[in-house]
């Protein structure tokens, strides 16, 4: 007889994104999504899939983090927003700044914007 699986749960999976295992954060996230199928357990599985990104990122493997991105973006559209840093990271990381470095040619760009651009760069060039 199949032993029962027990439930990951949300404080599981944010102490695997907080510890960087993120892999295995995207491997229960999964679980607890189809177990619960319910917008706090596909927000949780984003956030996961964003440490795994964030980890490729780190790893310098950025095509497979961008289509990592995609495909959460195809699979999670609410919560496409929590992925558009992402896009950016990578962006400037295979050289394309021209999107990024654009708004900054406007004298009436937000502070806020104008900070989140500067963060960016500080970060990947």
């Amino acid at each position: 007889m199949a032993k029962p699986e027990r439930q990951p749960s949300a404080a599981e999976i944010r102490d695997l994104i907080r510890t960087d295992h993120s892999k295995l954060a995207v491997e229960r996230g999964k679980e607890l999504f189809k177990l619960n199928h319910d917008f706090s357990s596909e927000e949780l599985l984003v956030e996961a899939y964003q440490a795994r990104i964030d980890s490729l990122l780190k790893h310098n493997l950025t095509l497979e983090a961008r289509a990592l991105a995609d495909l959460v973006r195809e699979r999670h559209p609410a919560f496409s927003h929590i992925l558009d840093e992402v896009k950016v990271r990578a962006d400037v990381r295979q050289g394309n700044l021209e999107d990024l470095l654009r708004p900054l040619a406007d004298a009436g760009l937000a502070p806020e914007r104008r900070a989140y651009i500067e963060k960016i760069l500080k970060q990947e060039v």
